[in-house]
């Protein structure tokens, strides 16, 4: 019995601080927001936090980004069908032919600039969007969507790359 106890207080002694001390090796912002970090400022973007979120992780955890700023890529469809005209955001293009419409993103008041018109007329387009993520978005139309994209800051063909590093503020 006294090596059992002996063997406790080595668990205790040894692994306990591992896990205590263990979390203060996480960076405080990251990318993303992983580990409930918060996500870098990017001058000249926003004066806010910008969340580079894959669509997946939005797909999977909505509430996370709720209310917040997020550089999303997936592709973009113009609906024409749609009274309100709207631009719609898919994971990809087979999310979008399935008519997972719960996938979808709804681009508020997006602005498509000149040279992607007719791109995203005539198909659907792969873009990265930065604006304002609405989990809580409650459809216009009665169909279900993953939620809406409000104060979009920008609208680009996906692989356009930043040709110089952007400023990060921590």
């Amino acid at each position: 019995m006294n090596n059992l106890k002996k063997y406790c207080w080595i668990v205790v002694v040894f692994l306990l601080p591992v896990r205590v001390f263990g979390d203060s090796d996480l960076p405080l912002k990251t990318p993303d927001g992983r580990f409930g970090t918060s996500c870098y400022v990017i001058s000249g973007i926003s004066k806010e936090e910008l969340c580079e979120v894959p669509f997946a992780r939005l797909l999977a955890t909505p509430e996370r980004y709720d209310g917040k700023i997020v550089r999303v890529t997936g592709y973009l469809i113009n609906i024409k069908s749609s009274p309100y005209g709207s631009l719609m955001l898919f994971a990809n293009k087979s999310s979008f032919d399935s008519g997972a419409e719960i996938e979808g993103i709804i681009l508020r008041d997006g602005k498509i600039p000149k040279k992607m018109e007719k791109k995203i007329n005539s198909g659907v387009w792969p873009v990265y969007v930065i604006g304002r993520f609405n989990a809580k978005y409650d459809n216009d139309d009665g169909v279900y969507r993953l939620g809406r994209m409000e104060e979009i800051i920008r609208i680009d063909i996906w692989g356009s790359r930043i040709t110089a590093p952007p400023k990060m503020e921590h």
